[in-house]
């Protein structure tokens, strides 16, 4: 089977399994990087191959990117930023964090996506981050 039609296949099946397997925010729904992984591995197994590399990482930040391939063939990238302070869970886990959104970003350019490319965890942090300026700008 060509590349072009594992990943029709894996997309198709990724948009069937949605149901109920989203998460509602502002209105829009979002598949997790877990579901899209999960499907993307389902269908493709041993085809697939995600790559993620460090692209920068030091005390305050962390950039990863995420390679997909199929059958050895190139087919996606994706790009993540983690800043430590962000977060009470990025002091500990922001590279873990980071590889999530780059596979997640990588994965969502290939077409598993419901409503958007930005993953779950990417608008959950985004609104945590936005929350907290809001606050610090009122006290």
């Amino acid at each position: 089977m060509a590349n072009i039609d594992k990943l029709v296949q894996a997309v198709n099946e990724f948009k069937k399994s949605l149901n109920g397997q989203t998460i509602s925010i502002h209105g829009k729904s979002y598949a997790t990087v877990s579901l899209r992984v999960a499907v993307a591995r389902r269908v493709l197994g041993s085809a697939l191959d995600i790559v993620t590399k460090i692209v920068h990482i030091d005390k305050e930040s962390v950039v990863t990117q995420t390679d997909i391939f199929i059958d050895d063939k190139h087919v996606s990238t994706g790009h993540a930023e983690e800043n430590r302070k962000a977060s009470r869970i990025n002091m500990t886990s922001a590279l873990e964090n980071c590889e999530t959104s780059s596979c997640g970003r990588a994965l969502a350019f290939l077409g598993f996506i419901s409503d958007g490319i930005a993953s779950a965890e990417e608008v959950s942090t985004a609104i945590e981050q936005q929350d907290k300026k809001i606050q610090s700008a009122l006290k």
